[in-house]
């Protein structure tokens, strides 16, 4: 899952950081985030018997190294210590944290903390008013701001590096969705986005050769008429192969009439700053 935004009516609400605004401007809580995942981890030091540990759809059953139990990974102490490090000198325990489930892969597991993700975060805003009586209402969505974000949170225990972009808006985390499209649309349409007010953004890409051929062209229409009738509400697709966009960021003059989806909007791929650019090329590519 992406960080969540939050919207408001003008003017600002008293004593919170919304800022006053006629248009209705969302903004970002990456400060929110960070409070929630301190907060977890409080609560499972505290406990003395085994824990899991879920950290933005990344899922490791976690226990005391002394306990001899089969699939336990680390430590809470050691896990700690690792994301001191970023995981330099951790790279088995970062190796095991990025093949954990994930999100993306209609894993009930990792899934059922997206679905209280959007339902704890309606719940938390809901009850808020601006003065002219104006509802704060949520949004899965964050354009480009998943990068900026990203360089605001430390190494995290999905195995994500410090400064790391986070993934962006309601999409599964870049190359973490494993298990094909269909499984990516399973998992997508699980949180209930009717409480989304302002609505929810996908970012997906497929190889060129699923327009291309007219059999797979079928399966991927048939593929988006699932995903709305579960309850999705919009998915924004390129069709720009991964070999092309490394090209056209080694030979920009090449690729002026290179156009892609951002996230949100649309525009020529070689005028957008390098680290919009990575972020669309590690996007998991769908065949």
């Amino acid at each position: 899952m992406s960080l969540k935004q939050f919207s408001t009516s003008s003017p600002a609400l008293p004593g919170s950081s919304f800022p006053a605004s006629e248009n209705r401007q969302p903004v970002t809580a990456p400060v929110l985030i960070l409070c929630l995942l301190l907060l977890s981890l409080l609560s499972l030091l505290m406990r003395e018997t085994e824990v899991t540990l879920t950290c933005i759809g990344a899922i490791l059953s976690l226990s005391d190294r002394g306990t001899g139990e089969p699939g336990k990974k680390a430590s809470l102490p050691e896990l700690r210590d690792a994301l001191a490090a970023d995981f330099q000198g951790y790279t088995d325990l970062q190796a095991a944290l990025l093949q954990a489930p994930k999100y993306g892969n209609n894993d009930p597991l990792p899934d059922k903390y997206a679905v209280w993700y959007v339902k704890e975060h309606v719940r938390i805003f809901d009850r808020y008013r601006t003065p002219d009586g104006g509802p704060v209402y949520a949004a899965m969505a964050s354009n480009v701001n998943n990068i900026p974000a990203g360089l605001e949170v430390a190494a995290t225990p999905d195995g994500r590096r410090n400064k790391a972009p986070l993934s962006d808006a309601a999409s599964p985390m870049h190359g973490m969705d494993r298990k094909g499209p269909t499984a990516v649309v399973l998992s997508l349409t699980k949180p209930d986005y009717t409480l989304v007010s302002c609505g929810s953004v996908v970012n997906q890409k497929y190889s060129p050769s699923v327009f291309s051929d007219p059999e797979k062209r079928a399966k991927l229409r048939a593929l988006l008429r699932v995903y709305f009738q579960k309850g999705g509400q919009e998915m924004q697709i390129n069709a720009v192969s991964r070999a092309v966009l490394a090209d056209a960021m080694d030979h920009p003059e090449n690729y002026r009439s290179l156009v892609v989806r951002v996230s949100g909007f649309s525009a020529f791929y070689t005028t957008l700053d390098r680290a919009v650019q990575e972020d669309i090329l590690q996007r998991t590519e769908q065949a």
